[in-house]
């Protein structure tokens, strides 16, 4: 039933109905018609119904009503596109476009939005335009760069031609110190190494999988006298699809009446023979009481403990540093300092954190074009190694006890992978 409502003075009549049901018969010219469907409003003209207030709306865009049955300038407003749309010429035209921002896998569909939207990809830094119902790149970054402390996958930006890869091993942890008169600190663990390799765009997958070397425990302490510490973990490798590999250091053996700091980790799948080039292998701990050494991509070397002090941890020009080694205990007792970690941009030993008589100070962190350095040495007694700065610094070496308790081998850091994109 069609609701009828008398307006006076002038009287007219007005109608309330869908407009469908709007009356066409017994009208005057001037009378109102409201169609609930449309939420417009018409007037009488004597022979049809006119509109004279246009359709606003919104909802998702797979409720639009049909532009036909709306007048022209009716407007539309899809929450689903966040776009306006208007009727014009009896079909819906888009008046704005569309302007969004999130990772490219989250693109919405571009056949489903007007030509010109906008959407900027907050994880290959791309600002992307709908053309001919197609996402295109009008603006690249210039450089993607996407680093990972954590195992994960890479996705490849759009626009660019070469990637630069860099990954980088975790540092071996340190080993506890031993327990006995005298007794030495705990090897030093070895740095991780770090390795590169430019990459053509075009031959990488759309993904890559991407490996990152997690955190190496050190070396327990121990109580038991005439006892050697626990090694150390060795560092886990980090690699970028089968494109590359960079491995962990070693970790240091416990100390007794003295013990080898790590090696530091290589540049490949397998271990480089004496032959290998130098600036593949890691260097290679030292005897007991004797240094070890650095490297150039390799890791360095965990300092070796001695009857003495602490040995430093050697350094790696462009891998991580080795950890230094625990002090050292002896007589009524006597402890010794522990050994300073191994730096990052040199050959020589120590760099990194100066070795004490307490607890060994944790490695120097890296950042984008370094690595990290190595920890201390623990001072002798139950002091523990520091641990080594991430990406892939080896862990300190636990200090040396009499009867009580030795110190703890320093954890080795994580490795990290980087890529830059160009």
């Amino acid at each position: 039933m069609t609701d009828k409502v008398t307006i006076i003075p002038s009287v007219r009549q007005a109608y309330y109905n869908t407009f469908a049901n709007l009356p066409t018969a017994g009208l005057t010219a001037g009378d109102f018609g409201y169609a609930t469907d449309r939420l417009t409003l018409y007037r009488w003209s004597g022979s049809a119904w006119q509109s004279i207030s246009i359709y606003s709306s919104a909802g998702t865009y797979a409720t639009i009503p049909a532009a036909a049955d709306l007048p022209a300038g009716s407007v539309y407003f899809a929450t689903d596109r966040l776009v306006v749309y208007q009727q014009q010429g009896g079909a819906w035209v888009a008046i704005t476009i569309y302007s969004g921002s999130g990772t490219f896998a989250a693109i919405p569909a571009a056949a489903n939005l007007p030509a010109g939207s906008l959407y900027k990809a907050t994880d290959n830094g791309n600002l992307y335009q709908v053309q001919a119902g197609a996402w295109a790149a009008i603006v690249s970054s210039g450089v993607n760069y996407q680093s990972f402390t954590a195992n994960g996958t890479w996705n490849k930006p759009g626009n660019t031609t070469l990637a630069y890869v860099e990954v980088i091993g975790g540092g071996g942890g340190g080993a506890g110190g031993g327990n006995a008169n005298p007794a030495s600190g705990g090897g030093g663990g070895g740095g991780g190494a770090r390795a590169w390799r430019i990459i053509p765009i075009s031959v990488l997958g759309a993904t890559e999988s991407v490996t990152v070397g997690g955190v190496a425990n050190g070396g327990a302490g121990t109580s038991s006298n005439m006892t050697s510490g626990s090694p150390g973990t060795a560092g886990n490798y980090s690699s970028f699809g089968a494109w590359l590999r960079a491995n962990g250091g070693y970790g240091g053996l416990g100390g007794y009446s003295g013990a080898v700091g790590g090696a530091g980790g290589h540049v490949g799948t397998t271990q480089p023979t004496k032959t290998a080039a130098i600036s593949q292998a890691g260097g290679l701990g030292g005897i007991a009481s004797a240094t070890g050494y650095g490297a150039e991509f390799g890791g360095g070397a965990g300092g070796t403990s001695t009857t003495a002090a602490g040995v430093n941890g050697q350094s790696s020009v462009f891998g991580a540093g080795g950890g230094g080694s625990g002090g050292s205990a002896t007589g009524g007792p006597a402890y010794t300092n522990g050994g300073a970690g191994g730096g990052v941009g040199d050959w020589g030993n120590g760099g990194g954190p100066a070795g004490g008589a307490g607890a060994g100070t944790a490695g120097t962190a890296g950042n984008a074009c370094i690595c990290g350095t190595g920890g201390a040495g623990g001072g002798g007694g139950t002091n523990i190694g520091g641990a080594g700065g991430a990406p892939g610094g080896g862990g300190g070496g636990g200090g040396a006890g009499i009867v009580a308790i030795s110190g703890a081998g320093g954890q080795g850091a994580r490795g990290e992978v980087r890529v830059w994109s160009f």
